[in-house]
């Protein structure tokens, strides 16, 4: 808002760079009159933003795979940190960014002859371990889902038997449709899917029993 103040118009592309630049940047884009309490201000955010940052460096350092050469690797600093396990606390997690944990779902929909990938599609054996083929088409249907009271939800199931000796699909779950609703039991949602909106999840008005 302060690097726009002034300005009547602008225009693209040729200001944006020069705008990102001067908001994110590390020089000062700023007027120069700016009133002393609102400098102060920015100063304070600055130096949060910038310990925030410290922390997320320190953070990412302890789930850093070292080189081969690194002696850190006898010495046994580094966690032994599991990969893809949504079951085990969040310190023991491999992860590559930061934010709420997710878990990977695949959307299953019921038809007259089991549960598919689609609806009215083909029905795949949720009882054996898939083949080859069947695994490549789950991971294109596959989906991380962050809602924290959907994750903790799904972490109460079981991934379907078929999937539970794979070393990838163990870890996953399954959500099930009937005409694009998924209704979790227990919790106050209700999830939709369709082609338009992808996965919508609403809270559910309905007393949860």
């Amino acid at each position: 808002l302060l690097v726009l103040q002034g300005r009547e118009a602008l225009t693209v592309p040729q200001d944006t760079e020069p705008l990102i630049e001067a908001v994110y940047g590390d020089e000062d884009g700023l007027p120069s009159d700016l009133p002393g309490g609102i400098v102060d201000a920015l100063e304070e955010t600055r130096q949060q933003m910038e310990e925030h940052h410290r922390e997320k460096v320190h953070k990412a350092l302890e789930r850093l795979v070292p080189p081969p050469d690194d002696e850190r690797l006898f010495t046994g600093t580094t966690a032994l940190l599991e990969e893809e396990n949504p079951e085990i606390h969040r310190a023991y997690q491999a992860l590559t960014r930061f934010g709420p944990p997710g878990l990977p779902v695949i959307c299953l929909h019921r038809t007259a002859d089991g549960w598919a990938l689609e609806p009215g599609g083909q029905a795949v054996n949720l009882e054996e371990k898939p083949d080859s083929g069947l695994i490549a088409r789950l991971a294109q249907y596959t989906i991380r889902i962050t809602h924290q009271q959907i994750v903790q939800y799904l972490l109460t199931t079981r991934p379907p038997a078929g999937w539970r000796d794979h070393s990838l699909l163990r870890h996953y779950r399954a959500l099930y449709f009937t005409d694009g609703v998924c209704r979790p039991e227990g919790i106050p949602y209700i999830l939709r899917l369709s082609r338009e909106l992808g996965l919508e999840i609403e809270e559910s008005k309905e007393a949860v029993e």
